[in-house]
């Protein structure tokens, strides 16, 4: 994990500093945006317990896994943003803004987890790997002019992801063997 707290802790610590009453200005985020963020967190978390209750005991596992492997991917990935966006200036509240999509789509991927389509392993490895071949020419552009550390935090980010990818692909196929 990288210098700066995941998601998870800052939301406790912020939620702390909340409580002493002290003004969330001194802490670099709008009181609107600080509210965004936690509600993000807390949808995530509705998000992932409503799909693993309708999960069969036998794939649950499956599930809390990928979901592991999802808050892995994004700890990795919020190093190495800011890692990048403290050479490019950019304050934590612009990292977060940056991040939240992120939190946002994995939210409706679980709210949805059950209404994706029924497709078969071939469709599903054909739609993979069309995506993973923009996602390698969009990952290509970004590495040069990193710095050798923020080259490195990148690459961890990526393999995160893919261990994530492949991890919740199993989880959604119901597949109690794993990755």
């Amino acid at each position: 994990m990288g210098a700066r707290p995941g998601y998870y802790g800052r939301w406790r610590r912020l939620a702390a500093l909340g409580a002493l009453g002290l003004p969330l200005s001194l802490y670099g985020l709008d009181a609107a945006f600080q509210q965004q963020l936690q509600q993000s967190g807390k949808d995530l978390t509705a998000a992932y317990q409503g799909c693993l209750a309708k999960f069969p005991p036998n794939a649950q596992e499956q599930l809390r896994i990928a979901q592991r492997a999802w808050i892995v991917f994004d700890n990795k990935q919020e190093a190495a943003s800011a890692a990048v966006g403290q050479r490019k200036g950019l304050t934590e509240e612009d990292l977060d803004r940056i991040a939240l999509p992120e939190t946002t789509t994995r939210t409706e991927m679980l709210r949805n987890y059950f209404n994706l389509p029924n497709l078969d392993l071939a469709t599903l490895r054909q739609q993979a790997a069309r995506a993973d071949q923009e996602l390698t020419v969009a990952y290509k552009q970004c590495l040069p002019g990193l710095a050798p550390d923020e080259e490195k935090k990148f690459r961890e980010a990526e393999r995160a992801w893919i261990e994530y990818r492949d991890k919740d692909a199993h989880a959604h196929l119901g597949d109690p063997s794993g990755p």
